[in-house]
């Protein structure tokens, strides 16, 4: 317990095993005993002058047991052992005994005349600096009027206050107490008394045999609370009839006859009847045979992290990434719309007809003019249309749907999302990695300051309870990755009941690499609105043909928007290649890093094993870094992006965990130790510089053995984006049709350049590039 006083103890420094006073220990310290009236072992601790310490010197573990002794404090104690006049289990030498409460020297006193700091309870000795009435000599036991015991340890039925003989409260007679009497009888001796259920003696109402009413002393039968039956408790019914004989009664939860709430089959309310724990179905929590495990499915180390709340401070939430001197660039990038009925595009925040407080967070947030795939997409979302948005890396994409989604929401009349055990979020964003979901959160409480609108976010990694209590405390807006939410989906603790708008960002990783199946799950779930109903809207900077058709069978007449060279990368980054073996790598890393001096700097690798070695090889070569990787705790995990951003290491090694999305401010450069085999995760990689009209640079380091299959697709993806191709990589690919490679042609992952399938008629490729490797896990 927070109060006791072993919590006290060990905070406090270390003290001998010569044992010693609390004044003296907290006349070092400065540390005094609470205030008010303590529990256990603390009640007694705060009247004890000192204090036996065991040998291991460590405030706490070391404390002997207490004993108590009688004294002029009015405590009633056993008597101590022979040649131990300290009192409590000290050395005679600490204090000499007085006529105080403390058995402590006056002058040693800690607490002098702060009557607030001083024991509630028990006696206090001399009135000296504290001003108290002594109590005078020893205090006789409640019961028996004899001294050397407490009035619970009396083996008497004696008068309290040191008088004459008391007896039980039930039957009058000496020698028990009245939870102890053998007879249901009267207080104060008056004669027996019946059972208050039956009427009957010779038994407790709790023992009685029949479900008999009456008060005390009888009063006839007395019927079952929920079927009106006689016979049995309430608890024991049969049947959940109400109270007081009024008829059959329904379950709580699933609203049947014939069994009680803790005993449905079904978890009624919105649940499926799953075990707490386990979410396994067959029996209850209490019955669980599935204890807690320190380690997760994956054998990983099982966190109990609580991350930071999203600062309510104005100045900090609005804080980010300022346009660059090519913002004005947008301006000239094509933009392309298809699909039937296509809503006419924005120009400005205003023309959109957003509500005042949106427009205030909007310009807060340093927006000066929409970007290309706002001004279309806030179209689109406010005519309330089916979306799939495809633009280049830092080009605004998530207020593209944030903005429009909250004016819809506001306009409607939503209420503040309210406390309950079963939410109902109008507004579902999923994203692939813990990160991104981080900070797609942080730019919905952004957007929505000073609203009545609610943003919570659910990920794994992070202590499940303390998610359940925020998103039960109300929800509008829920932003997830994708294993948390099929978690709490199970659980019961919201559906897609209210659901309006379902977002999924970088949907092109949504819908692949293995997390296809759970989206389709999620889509068509009992509780989710049909199409029609609840619009669907997927944004990426990449979206094959394969996944747009998967992406189609879950929307209706959806538009598809496209900006700039459609899969291509980001005209802002200057792109580098060298050609280095993977022995040379390291020497390469250096040698680069030591250029680049302090600026920011995000080095992409392909396995979680390489991340830790290259992120501990930078620092022993004296250099600020540190990593970022699925098999690193979730609290690691923000920590190291804590550290880069605020500048304390300057260098981030990671995996594609922080391939996608993540807006950091003032990374300059990007290098790309290990090339992925993907094209689409290499466009994402590059993307973490150069964001918002500002410029960066990407270095790549390109291995002939490993890399040389892929050469065609960055030859065209260079060529495309109006890039400079290395000469090494011309001479690679040059000869008849460029070793058979087709720039015009889609790549082998079906059609990497993200197109409207419907416009072009194109059928998805079949074959389909393999991942780097796993980062998430659905938990």
């Amino acid at each position: 317990m927070g109060d006791d006083w072993d919590e006290v103890i060990c905070s406090a420094p270390s003290q001998s095993s010569a044992g010693g006073s609390w004044n003296n220990n907290n006349n070092q310290t400065g540390i005094k005993p609470p205030a008010g009236r303590g529990r256990g072992a603390a009640a007694l601790a705060s009247q004890m002058n000192s204090v036996k310490i065991s040998s291991d010197d460590e405030w706490g573990a070391g404390v002997k047991a207490v004993k108590p002794v009688p004294s002029s404090n009015g405590w009633d104690a056993p008597a101590p052992k022979a040649g131990n006049s300290s009192d409590w289990g000290a050395p005679a030498s600490t204090a000499p005994a007085s006529s105080g409460g403390w058995n402590a020297p006056e002058s040693t006193s800690q607490f002098k005349n702060d009557f607030d700091d001083q024991p509630r309870g028990g006696g206090w000795g001399s009135t000296g600096a504290s001003g108290l009435k002594s109590t005078g000599g020893g205090r006789p036991c409640h019961k028996c009027g004899e001294e050397g015991h407490m009035a619970r340890e009396c083996p008497k039925g004696g008068g309290g206050g040191g008088g004459g003989s008391r007896a039980c409260h039930k039957c009058g007679e000496e020698g028990h107490f009245s939870r102890e009497c053998p007879q249901a009888g009267g207080g104060g001796g008056s004669g027996p008394r019946t059972c208050h259920k039956c009427g009957e003696e010779g038994h407790f109402s709790r023992e009685c045999p029949q479900g008999g009413g009456g008060g005390g002393g009888g009063g006839g039968s007395r019927a079952c609370h929920k079927c009106g039956e006689e016979g049995h408790f309430s608890r024991e019914c049969p049947q959940g009839g109400g109270g007081g004989g009024s008829g059959p009664r329904t379950c709580h939860k699933c609203g049947e006859e014939g069994h009680m709430s803790r005993d449905c089959p079904q978890g009624g309310g919105g649940g499926d009847g799953k075990c707490f724990k386990c979410h396994e179905a067959g029996h209850t929590s209490k019955d669980c045979p599935n204890p807690f495990s320190e380690l997760t499915e994956d054998g990983k180390p099982r966190e109990q992290y609580i991350p930071e709340a999203v600062t309510c401070d104005e100045k900090e939430l609005f804080k980010g990434i300022v346009c660059g001197e090519r913002f004005n660039n947008f301006d000239k990038v094509v933009l392309q719309v298809t699909g039937k009925d296509v809503p006419q595009y924005i120009t400005s925040f205003e023309e959109a007809g957003l509500r005042p407080l949106l427009l205030q967070n909007i310009k807060n947030s340093g927006y000066i003019k929409p970007t290309p795939v706002q001004k279309a997409s806030i179209a689109v979302i406010l005519a309330k249309r089916d979306l799939i948005a495809c633009a280049v890396t830092g080009s605004g994409k998530t207020a593209a749907y944030l903005v429009p989604v909250m004016n819809i929401l506001l306009e409607q009349g939503v209420a503040g999302a309210s406390h309950g055990m079963l939410q109902k979020p109008e507004v579902v964003i999923v994203a692939p990695t813990r990160e991104l979901a981080i900070q797609i959160h942080r730019e919905a409480c952004k957007f929505s300051y000073n609203s009545v609108l609610k943003s919570v976010i659910i990920y794994g990694g992070t202590v499940v309870n303390h998610q359940r209590t925020n998103l039960q405390a109300g929800c509008n807006i829920l932003v997830a990755t994708a294993g948390r939410l099929k978690d709490f989906l199970d659980r019961g603790i919201f559906d897609f009941t209210a659901v309006r708008f379902l977002i999924l960002d970088e949907a092109d990783r949504m819908l692949d690499m293995g997390f296809g199946p759970d989206i389709e799950k999620m889509v068509n779930h009992p509780t989710m609105p049909p199409k029609g109903i609840r619009r669907v809207c997927m944004f990426s900077a990449t979206f094959p043909d394969e996944v747009q058709a998967l992406a189609a069978t879950y929307m209706e007449d959806y538009i598809f928007v496209t900006t700039g060279i459609v899969g291509g990368t980001n005209p802002d980054v200057e792109q580098l290649f060298f050609q280095c073996s993977k022995r040379d790598k390291r020497a390469k890393l250096m040698e680069v890093l030591q250029d680049l001096g302090d600026a920011k700097t995000i080095v992409f690798v392909d396995s979680k094993k390489t991340a830790d070695f290259v992120a501990a090889f930078l620092c022993n070569n004296n250099l600020q870094s540190t990593s970022i990787h699925g098999d690193r705790l979730q609290s690691q995990r923000e920590q190291a992006l804590r550290d880069f951003k605020n500048g304390v290491r300057n260098i981030l090694v990671a995996t594609n965990v922080a391939a996608r999305g993540l807006d950091i401010a003032g990374v300059n450069y990007v290098v790309n130790y290990d090339l992925p085999t993907d094209i689409e995760e290499y466009v994402h990689r590059v993307g973490r510089t150069g964001r918002v009209g500002n410029i960066g640079k990407s270095i790549s380091f390109f291995d002939d053995e490993k890399d040389g299959p892929n050469v065609g697709k960055f030859v065209s993806l260079l060529t495309k984006s109006n890039a400079d191709v290395p000469p090494f990589m011309q001479a690679m690919v040059s000869g008849v049709s460029g070793m058979g490679y087709d720039f015009s042609a889609p790549s082998s992952q079906g059609g990497f350049a993200s197109r409207d399938v419907r416009r072009f008629g194109d059928k998805p490729g079949m074959a389909a590039a393999l991942p780097t490797e796993a980062e998430e896990s659905w938990d």
